[in-house]
């Protein structure tokens, strides 16, 4: 009985959820119309951007895009994570001045790295 009550109440979140993420990517898909910014990816509650530089202040936009959900009482909370590189190098976004930052970082290290040679 006890796993039956579980996935009683476990079907609701999970549909609740479901649902949240589908209204939060409708509301993405019309945020984007016309931008450079893409959504590439979308696994379960995570979605992927592909982040033109030129539109970073989508990103608030973006954030509230997918926690704004006046019905409901929890209030939604979106982590948000960047890399210039691949998602195994991602930061906390903390901010269009910290990212700049960041490239900027990384763009100077690339330039002091030795450039590579071919041998034959």
């Amino acid at each position: 009985r006890s796993s039956e009550a579980y996935l009683g109440v476990n079907r609701e979140v999970q549909g609740t959820c479901a649902d949240m993420v589908k209204i939060a990517d409708h509301r993405l898909y019309r945020l984007l119309i016309g931008r450079k910014t893409v959504m590439i990816n979308n696994v379960h509650d995570e979605v992927q951007f592909d982040l033109h530089h030129s539109e970073l202040g989508l990103v608030p936009e973006i954030q509230a895009a997918m926690s704004y959900y006046p019905n409901i009482v929890v209030k939604m909370v979106i982590d948000t994570d960047y890399s210039h590189e691949s998602w195994m190098t991602k930061r906390k976004w903390h901010g269009e001045e910290e990212f700049r930052q960041s490239l900027s970082e990384l763009r100077g290290a690339r330039a002091n790295q030795a450039a590579p040679v071919a041998a034959s």
